[in-house]
């Protein structure tokens, strides 16, 4: 016990020790203050950033079993994804994968006109193939998602918009849904 006794009264002496010192340099003392401030901030944002990023799963379906597959041309350069013509053959070669889904993006300046009865809109865009909500476990609010035969050649063009775009676009009326839009002409 005696150890214990004297362990605290030399950190109680330190630490008053401490104090006096902090108080006979107040400028000092506000700019250690303030550094730590920064250095913990800045620790807790990175933090943040990196849980979000890295360490907390993906919010879908079985988010551990997803897998992203691209092309790297000659070089080793990563090619941005695969064409349309490339998933298909990939798809019908496929024995490992429990089901796919591809999506391409667009480029920026390749933005879709998009007409509805309260504002036309330049919207970017993605195509996705009919599974890949599916794969992804997402549905959509209101409506449906797509079906085996939207993706058949020469079949119905079909589109689905997020949230604000559907507020934005269509004033959010469900009367908007199921219905034929003139897009980019």
């Amino acid at each position: 016990m005696n150890r214990f006794a004297r362990l605290l009264e030399d950190f109680l002496y330190d630490l008053c020790f401490g104090l006096r010192q902090l108080l006979r340099n107040p400028f000092v003392s506000a700019v250690c203050v303030l550094t730590l401030a920064l250095g913990i901030g800045a620790n807790a944002a990175i933090f943040s950033a990196v849980d979000a990023v890295l360490l907390r799963p993906l919010p879908f379906k079985n988010a551990d079993e997803l897998v992203d597959l691209t092309e790297y041309t000659s070089r080793g350069v990563d090619s941005g994804g695969v064409s349309y013509p490339d998933y298909l053959a990939w798809k019908g070669q496929n024995t490992v994968l429990e089901e796919t889904a591809a999506y391409f993006l667009v480029k920026a300046s390749n933005d879709i006109v998009l007409g509805g009865p309260f504002s036309t809109e330049h919207e970017r865009y993605s195509s996705v193939t009919n599974s890949f909500f599916t794969i992804l476990g997402v549905e959509p609010a209101i409506g449906h998602g797509f079906s085996a035969s939207d993706e058949l050649p020469g079949g119905e063009k079909v589109f689905l918009v997020s949230d604000a775009l559907w507020r934005s676009v269509f004033g959010a009326n469900r009367r908007a849904l199921y219905k034929h839009y003139l897009l980019d002409g």
